[in-house]
């Protein structure tokens, strides 16, 4: 069984159940939202959302019903000197090894929560910047982060199977 993705997937990697206090999905509704649209909606307590707030009589005025999508938006436009930051510890260990060579690693999750752990510790004693790559001890630690989180979701999705 594939696992559910997106802003309404499960907490847990197999589960196809709602969440409890969540309505049924196959209840019908005339809402315009899916299945993860009505349960994001209801977790944060917009318990009126319906379509009349998007008027439809009106051709010039486009219409996209994306509201239940992930947002990437707010990544680039929230803080696009982090993601600079992490591209380039990427671009380095690209030249530096090769493209995509961490998902080689033997024990990789193992060792790459001590590589992130290496970098909180050098910057709790004081040193920002990788001598190394001269970029900040954080954009490491989160692609040793981001690295153990794809590889977790990975194996989540071969489990469901």
């Amino acid at each position: 069984m594939a696992r559910r993705r997106g802003l309404g997937a499960s907490s847990t990697a197999c589960d196809e159940q709602l969440a409890p206090g969540f309505d049924d999905p196959d209840a019908p509704v005339d809402d315009g939202l899916t299945e993860a649209g009505r349960r994001i909606a209801k977790a944060w307590g917009i318990e009126n959302y319906h379509l009349a707030s998007f008027p439809v009589d009106d051709p010039a005025q486009g219409r996209k019903f994306d509201h239940d999508k992930p947002r990437f938006d707010l990544l680039v436009e929230g803080m696009p000197r982090a993601l600079e930051e992490v591209a380039m510890v990427l671009t380095f260990g690209s030249q530096k090894y090769a493209d995509h060579n961490w998902q080689h690693v033997d024990r990789a999750a193992q060792r790459y929560l001590a590589a992130g752990m290496r970098h909180e510790l050098a910057l709790a004693t004081g040193e920002t910047h990788d001598p190394e790559t001269g970029a900040h001890h954080l954009a490491h630690k989160l692609c040793c982060d981001l690295f153990r989180l794809e590889l977790a979701l990975r194996d989540e999705e071969v489990t469901c199977r």
